[in-house]
């Protein structure tokens, strides 16, 4: 047979392959058609597993799936064996004598009651060169004749179309994986959001606020969302993407005030193999956010050089990792931003561009503080209970009238945030009680720091060490001068006297949410 006829007569042997609707099927059409081809005895398929490059664990090959062995599996390192072998090298291999070869593993006959004289080994590599495994093929059907390098030359074709197929079924599995997730964690979310009684009001202003939501979330246009810290602007942002045409793809968050701003860009663009010294290849979140949605937490905090470089991304859809300026990506994905300082201010003393200002403003939502809305704290705090009681398996809890009324006379500097913590603090302290009062609460102290129970006096001074007194004073002297600042960290820097890095250094080593 001519190679042209040998290749279109494999080819079409091989078009099953793409067919197979599962894994076992293909595994099963692959070995057949191959002893079919080449006039074997009996086939394995070893698949190599898929390990992270900087692990110390070591790679094996196993054979899911083997003609005459049933649903025995066979596992070896992956250098072990003639297929080890094969699979290193990625050398096809062809013995006809195989008990004289010192890499024949006859252990493996011992386990499987098969006597293997003759192998036919094939490595299975995509055309990218990523490594998948080996195809085996053992004896020849006669008992009596060698495999031959005609045989070997159609079992390379094979091998060829067995990679790819194998390739686009584990592709689309994991595919498959992904959006079940993903599927999974909307439904999740958005049961949590559309129980969640913080998208209420008995405020006018945030009532037209809600009302808008669903109209921003069918549109693709940007969205700020301004607000305090911890009035619920991360809530708004995924109750937006998960009701929007995007909500079977991904949601990346990154919190612009969390990230030193020397590794920021490579955080948001990405980065490029060897930028740096031991630097690896990474996506940067806005990649990941492809075909989905990126939510910029406090983005009045980003550094003028990523403003710039995302404000490019937003005209051009495309994006270019650190390193890599002369690669261009096309992304494309809704920007969800969200901050509680005034950008138009920050605008005006020119620490933030206005014209990401404009490209982020294209639809607003503002969130108003709790203090400002008393009348909501009862039912946000059947809620945050409902929530607890759902993910936690907390019983149902309430709250006496005098401690409704102390919470909502209550400031609320951290706002629901503080809210939600105090409410779990107060039902696990409450023990098996089924009311909550208002001694639960303490609201006498400010979490923030800036009541002055708060201050050194609650220490039991007899037993404080020196170092521990002074980590307490400055612990509390920031807290107080961020909440002075309303969380405006240039304004803390300057009263501190820190650097924006020396500031993020003290909050990590105090514990001191961003």
């Amino acid at each position: 047979m001519s190679n042209d006829n040998l290749l279109q007569e494999l080819s079409s042997l091989c078009a099953g392959f793409f067919e197979s609707s599962s894994w076992d099927q293909l595994v099963h059409k692959i070995l057949s058609t191959s002893i079919q081809a080449t006039k074997a005895d009996r086939g394995t398929i070893f698949i190599a597993d898929e390990i992270d490059e900087k692990s110390n664990k070591k790679q094996k090959l196993t054979s899911l799936i083997a003609t005459g062995l049933g649903t025995k599996k066979i596992s070896i390192a992956a250098n072990q064996g003639i297929a080890g072998y094969v699979f290193t090298t990625q050398a096809p291999l062809i013995e006809n004598d195989a008990l004289k070869n010192q890499m024949f593993l006859s252990n493996i006959d011992s386990e499987t009651s098969y006597e293997t004289k003759k192998v036919l080994a094939i490595p299975l590599v995509t055309p990218s060169g990523k490594k998948l495994g080996v195809l085996e093929l053992l004896n020849k059907a006669d008992g009596q004749s060698d495999f031959v390098p005609a045989d070997l030359q159609a079992a390379q074709v094979l091998a060829l179309y067995a990679s790819l197929a194998i390739e686009q079924n584990k592709n689309t599995e994991s595919l498959k994986a992904d959006k079940h997730k993903l599927l999974e964690d909307r439904k999740e979310r958005l049961s949590v959001i559309q129980d969640n009684k913080l998208l209420y009001s008995n405020h006018s202003f945030l009532q037209q606020t809600y009302s808008q939501l669903p109209l921003m979330a069918e549109s693709d246009s940007s969205v700020l969302i301004g607000g305090e810290s911890g009035t619920g602007k991360e809530l708004i942002a995924r109750y937006i993407h998960l009701n929007s045409s995007r909500a079977d793809k991904a949601f990346i968050v990154i919190n612009c005030a969390a990230i030193p701003e020397n590794l920021f860009e490579a955080e948001l663009f990405g980065v490029v193999k060897g930028a740096a010294t031991d630097v690896t290849e990474r996506k940067g979140k806005i990649e990941l956010a492809h075909g989905g949605t990126l939510f910029l937490d406090e983005i009045g905090e980003m550094p003028p050089a990523a403003q710039a470089k995302l404000l490019r991304v937003l005209q051009e859809k495309v994006v270019c990792r650190v390193g890599g300026e002369d690669e261009e990506i096309p992304v494309n994905f809704r920007l969800l931003a969200a901050t509680h300082r005034d950008l138009p201010e920050l605008v005006k003393n020119g620490s933030f561009r206005e014209d990401l200002f404009f490209r982020l403003n294209v639809l607003s939502v503002q969130l108003l503080p709790l203090r400002k809305r008393p009348k909501d704290i009862g039912f946000i705090c059947e809620g945050i209970m409902d929530h607890f009681s759902k993910t936690r398996g907390w019983k149902s809890i309430k709250l006496s009238d005098k401690a409704l009324e102390a919470l909502k006379s209550y400031s609320w500097p951290g706002n629901i945030r503080e809210l939600q913590n105090r409410l779990e603090r107060a039902i696990i302290l409450a023990g098996s009680r089924d009311v909550l009062v208002e001694e639960d609460f303490d609201l006498s102290t400010n979490q923030l720091g800036s009541s002055e129970d708060s201050n050194v006096a609650k220490l039991n001074i007899g037993n404080v060490s020196l170092k521990e007194a002074k980590n307490h004073v400055e612990k509390q002297h920031i807290l107080r001068i961020l909440n002075e600042v309303e969380g405006n960290r240039t304004k803390a820097c300057e009263i501190l006297q820190l650097s924006r890095e020396g500031l993020r250094k003290a909050m990590l080593k105090h514990k001191i949410a961003a």
